[in-house]
């Protein structure tokens, strides 16, 4: 329809149904431009090889093994990283949830007291991200989330791993998301 084939049938309205019409077509317009940026930014989404059969534990321990296939997830914004694997556990909220994808920047240190980093337990076969601290004879490894039982015991004590070849700094999260789908 033309602007000429609207305006005599919006004429004949009463001016409360000329403004339930107006505000009709304002919510449609939004309507439109939402979903013609869902479209654009679900065409210019970055693909992210994830490890399959992989996880980081945000809780007690997830095994990690050298041998793993991949999966493509996609996010809008892109990270230079080494390293993409999934989320296991909720031990790390509010700031990392079950189910993101971690990017890790290979580094085998600590330069940051507390920052995030994926850590393997190479004895135990379980790898964790946790905030890390170096300490003289251990690794602690400390959950953000400081929910407690009715005991008043935390859900997530420290993690105390020896300083030796058993324990592995795998890198340092650089980012999380939550991947989003893609439509082809």
């Amino acid at each position: 329809m033309f602007n000429t084939e609207i305006l005599p049938f919006y004429q004949e309205l009463s001016e409360p149904h000329q403004v339930e019409a107006v505000e009709f077509t304002k919510n449609k317009l939004k309507e439109q431009n939402e979903e013609q940026k869902i479209f654009s930014l679900n065409n210019s989404l970055i693909p992210y090889e994830v490890e399959e059969e992989q996880a980081l534990s945000a809780g007690y321990g997830e095994g990690c093994t050298q041998e793993y296939g991949k999966e493509i997830v996609y996010w809008n914004q892109q990270v230079k990283h080494d390293r993409a694997i999934i989320i296991r556990g909720n031990s790390m909220e509010p700031d990392y949830h079950y189910g993101q994808i971690a990017l890790i920047r290979y580094q085998n240190c600590v330069d940051v007291p507390g920052g995030i980093y994926a850590v393997d337990d190479i004895e135990r076969g379980l790898a964790y991200i946790k905030s890390v601290y170096m300490e003289d004879e251990i690794i602690r490894l400390v959950s953000l989330n400081d929910e407690e039982d009715f005991e008043g015991n935390r859900l997530f004590p420290d993690i105390l791993l020896p300083r030796n070849e058993n324990t592995r700094i795998i890198g340092k999260v650089i980012a999380a998301f939550t991947p989003i789908e893609k439509n082809f």
